[in-house]
């Protein structure tokens, strides 16, 4: 089935605030059962919208979240290969301030792992899903101290995809405890 082409206004929006929203959901690519493959009838549908319902995770498993600085990350999509042969390597920084423990902890969890991970857009509110169960999303982890008080003493996170640019996700997700 090819793509139905549609007419995509300019439509500036009123708010058109960039960035990611206040925090991210995680979990590992073997807690998901299913994720929807994206429709093909129309720009909208090619986008991937999907049902936050549609994404299965396994019994007893739930999405885990991070708290994160608003407007401190931001989400970015970049072509691979060439003509005929396109995918995207997709890009989500984000940053927390200070590190402790559970942060540190949080960052040798996620190194060298598959997960499917969450971002919210701000300008949207919609979250963005990043990796698939051919694949994954991974998180590369970073911190520091900063230097002296006006250094940054932050953890960051980059979390990458290889595939499509990232869906949309709607309605409501569920996060555990």
């Amino acid at each position: 089935m090819s793509l139905a082409l549609e007419n995509i206004s300019r439509n500036v929006p009123a708010q058109n605030t960039g960035g990611t929203g206040d925090h991210i959901l995680v979990t590992d690519r073997a807690n998901v059962t299913a994720i929807p493959a994206p429709a093909t009838t129309g720009t909208l549908e090619a986008a991937g919208a999907i049902a936050s319902t549609a994404i299965t995770l396994a019994a007893s498993t739930s999405w885990r979240r991070l708290e994160v600085t608003l407007d401190k990350g931001g989400i970015t999509s970049e072509p691979l290969g060439g003509r005929d042969h396109t995918t995207f390597r997709n890009t989500a920084t984000v940053m927390s301030a200070g590190n402790n423990a559970q942060k540190v902890g949080f960052a040798n969890f996620v190194a060298n792992r598959d997960l499917i991970v969450l971002v919210p857009e701000r300008n949207t509110g919609l979250y963005r899903l990043f990796g698939s169960l051919t694949d994954p999303a991974h998180i590369k982890p970073a911190s520091g101290t900063g230097e002296g008080p006006e250094g940054a003493n932050e953890a960051r996170w980059v979390i990458e995809s290889i595939g499509r640019m990232p869906r949309y996700v709607t309605g409501t997700v569920t996060v555990g405890p």
